[in-house]
């Protein structure tokens, strides 16, 4: 419309004016015609010189070819940012997926930690360092996708993962406290008192973990792995039926076949772990167990060198949760941490079965454990029968750990 209209020739103009009324000459009746007035007519017509009109038809067609480039770079520049913005999306889900895939060689590598600590080839401390590599690569990771990792830091495991997360804190807050600070941390019925494990366990059958002569084969094997002096060769620790095969004999794909190995208590665990003088089959030679039991044995230095009640305090908030009952992972391993760090850091020891110990406000948590266990001492036979076997066989790996968890996380949520 613009360039139609920039070359149209200019329209003429008619004007007709009215003026100069006279008020006393033709004042009276009659038409207009008999009055006094000055009345004039006019004719224009505009004739443009010198091109004007190509000129202006031209500059309107420049400004419509600039409307158009205009309207072409818009969309261009649209399309660009359409292009990009799809590249930015390809581009953050490929640094999602790099940053996914370092996560989980992370917890593959902490997974296959683990599994080196079970078979005694990684000792507590090196899994904590592991475990700082990995928060390292978590902050990194999470740097990488413009994210900010929490100010906050929790830590916590169960049962070995227990003897872990108390190895992670003390770790941090001993060498890397530069880098990282612990806000909590809930050790949960790990085994942290080594040195009186190796002690109780050698001299005390009523304190022997239910599953003494199941574990031994896996402590020794690390610290055979770590130090090299804990035996010269397998028959000088264990009798001569057990020698041959517990070397390696655990972790393994088939548990039965394994510990249809390990000497069985009458009682069907494995607790026999010396011989007591009653008939029942032991692990562990009478010279070794009484040789071991000097405290510069390295049998008792392994132990010691383990120990996580000693040689340090946490400076931060820690609860350490079990169960009362356990067999498996005895609760003095708790109550001696508990005593240990009980100064200057706020320290807590909360026992499933003892409702005194537990926060306010888990009333309902711990009506919950006794209801659940209560049923599997039933379902088990009930009486004491009923629940010696579920304290031997659910207790420590089953019914414990979900209630410790969550006491954990009402901790958490408080700091």
């Amino acid at each position: 419309a613009a360039l139609e209209i920039a070359r149209a020739a200019p329209n003429p103009t008619l004007t007709v004016q009215t003026a100069g009324i006279n008020p006393r000459l033709g004042i009276g009746s009659g038409d207009l015609r008999s009055k006094t007035v000055d009345t004039s007519v006019r004719f224009d017509q505009l004739f443009e010189r010198g091109g004007k009109r190509a000129l202006r038809g031209q500059s309107a067609a420049f400004l419509s070819d600039a409307t158009r480039f205009d309207a072409a770079d818009a969309t261009r520049q649209t399309g660009q940012a359409v292009r990009q913005a799809y590249f930015d999306l390809v581009a953050a889900r490929e640094k999602v997926l790099v940053v996914q895939r370092t996560a989980a060689l992370y917890e593959q590598t902490m997974n296959a930690a683990r599994k080196r600590q079970r078979a005694g080839d990684l000792a507590a401390s090196d899994v904590a360092r592991l475990s700082v590599d990995a928060l390292r690569a978590t902050k990194s990771s999470l740097a990488k996708l413009g994210a900010t990792a929490s100010p906050k830091l929790f830590i916590t495991g169960y049962s070995q993962g227990g003897h872990v997360a108390m190895a992670t804190v003390k770790a941090i807050q001993t060498k890397y406290s530069s880098e990282f600070t612990v806000t909590g941390s809930a050790p949960l019925a790990g085994p942290y008192a080594l040195s009186k494990i190796a002690n109780q366990s050698l001299t005390n059958p009523a304190l022997q973990g239910i599953g003494a002569a199941f574990f031994t084969p896996l402590v020794v094997d690390s610290f055979q792995n770590s130090y090299g002096n804990i035996y010269s060769t397998p028959a000088e620790i264990y009798a001569p039926t057990y020698a041959p095969n517990m070397v390696g004999l655990f972790p393994s794909t088939n548990v039965a076949a394994a510990a249809a190995k390990l000497p069985a208590g009458a009682d069907g665990t494995y607790r026999t772990l010396y011989d007591q003088g009653n008939g029942q089959p032991f692990l562990i030679n009478k010279s070794y167990q009484t040789a071991a039991q000097d405290p510069a044995s390295t049998y008792q230095k392994a132990f010691s060198r383990n120990d996580l009640t000693t040689g340090w305090k946490p400076s931060s908030p820690m609860v350490l949760c079990h169960g009362g009952a356990d067999l498996t992972v005895n609760k003095f391993n708790s109550i001696d941490a508990a005593a240990a760090f009980a100064s200057p850091a706020s320290v807590f020891r909360w026992d499933m079965e003892d409702a005194a110990t537990l926060p306010p406000g888990t009333a309902a948590l711990k009506a919950g454990f006794d209801a659940q266990k209560a049923a599997a001492v039933a379902a088990a036979g009930g009486g004491v029968v009923g629940e010696f076997t579920v304290i031997a066989s659910s207790y420590h790996g089953g019914l414990v750990p979900p209630y410790c968890y969550k006491l954990a996380a009402v901790f958490f949520s408080g700091l």
